[in-house]
């Protein structure tokens, strides 16, 4: 549901997500690209709670 909901907004939405949200995250020590599907999960359980 999420990542449907993701590929539904525009390429300007998903970069403000994708900035809000953090682009990376850190994991032993070293930085990591977080995943498009981990980003669309994040920001969808963000707007579910918030209605």
């Amino acid at each position: 549901m999420a990542v449907t909901w993701w590929h539904g907004l525009t390429n300007a939405e998903r970069d403000n997500w994708a900035d809000h949200l953090g682009r990376t995250f850190e994991a032993g020590g070293r930085t990591y690209p977080r995943r498009e599907a981990d980003m669309a999960q994040a920001a969808y359980e963000e707007i579910s709670t918030d209605a």
